[in-house]
């Protein structure tokens, strides 16, 4: 895992903070726009850290099946050439899906308004960029010759479930908006709790790999909604993107798809159904709470 976040982290620190946050040079001076109280060396090294995370999201789809330095290749292209733009169009003063709301405005350039898609923490860049990136390498690739599917340790699987769900929220004190690691605990506990139900509806089974599986699709369906969604709209968000995570994670097996980490069904699916439900459930009274400028979300008539 190290080998394969440092070839992305190297192609960030070398043109990709400079191709999605214009920050050129790098110093010790803020960033006015986008940190204005963080160096920008310091805010460079934060974003990439993303960049190392969705290479490694990638990465994970295909273990056994691909070499290192031809992986290392192509990983580094992808996150200069995929990744990169998708993080601009997101994060940057003037990218579009940050400002989609007023770029016809005529004086855009020099007044963009921040208001446009809602993504509270990258899901777009990462997770759907990643997931589905990841799905794509699987099936170029191909199925691996021996394919081991039994699950080998899930107290580590338990222990990793646990640091991903309350590990991330203990981030929050870094954050405006405290009461998105409440949503996200919420989110994680109704995707549990869906998967496990469906699972045992089909397989006659309850197991903790399902339980830990749906936390996972719970967190990935509240990443972009969690600073813009209420209580009981986590528990819908983390309900509906299990049950979209768990549909995909078995027609994946029906077709044969070799996904190990299953990379596409959770991360790029729910990721997605993510971003969509954020439009649907998003509240203006929430995002007020930090200032946060936003026109709410479809249930306010946006």
């Amino acid at each position: 895992m190290p080998v394969d976040t440092g070839s992305p982290s190297t192609g960030f620190i070398i043109w990709g903070a400079a191709l999605v946050f214009f920050m050129t040079p790098l110093g010790t001076h803020a960033f006015p726009h986008t940190a204005p109280q963080i160096p920008t060396v310091a805010f460079m090294v934060y974003h990439m850290q993303f960049a190392g995370i969705a290479a490694a999201l990638v990465f994970s789809s295909v273990p056994e099946r691909t070499r290192i330095v031809p992986g290392l290749i192509f990983v580094f292209f992808w996150t200069a050439l995929v990744y990169d733009f998708i993080a601009y169009w997101t994060w940057a003063d003037h990218g579009f899906l940050r400002n989609f709301s007023c770029l016809g405005e005529p004086d855009f350039l020099e007044n963009p308004c921040f208001i446009g898609v809602y993504d509270f923490a990258g899901r777009g860049p990462i997770h759907v960029a990643a997931g589905f990136s990841g799905l794509a390498y699987v099936l170029v690739l191909g199925k691996r010759k021996v394919i081991h599917a039994e699950h080998h340790n899930l107290v580590n699987m338990m222990f990793g479930t646990g640091v991903l769900w309350f590990g991330n929220p203990a981030t929050i004190t870094l954050i405006k908006l405290p009461a998105a690691g409440v949503v996200t605990t919420i989110s994680a506990a109704a995707g549990g709790l869906t998967w496990v139900w469906f699972d045992f509806i089909f397989t006659r089974k309850l197991s903790s790999f399902s339980f830990c599986s749906g936390v996972i699709a719970g967190l990935l369906g509240i990443t972009p909604a969690s600073g813009f969604v209420a209580p009981w709209a986590a528990i819908v968000i983390g309900a509906l993107v299990s049950l979209g995570c768990y549909t995909s994670s078995r027609l994946k097996k029906r077709w044969g798809i070799d996904d190990s980490f299953d990379a596409g069904s959770l991360h790029g699916v729910g990721g997605f159904l993510g971003m969509v439900l954020t439009g649907v459930f998003a509240q203006k009274w929430i995002t007020d709470l930090d200032g946060t400028p936003s026109r709410g979300g479809m249930i306010e008539g946006n």
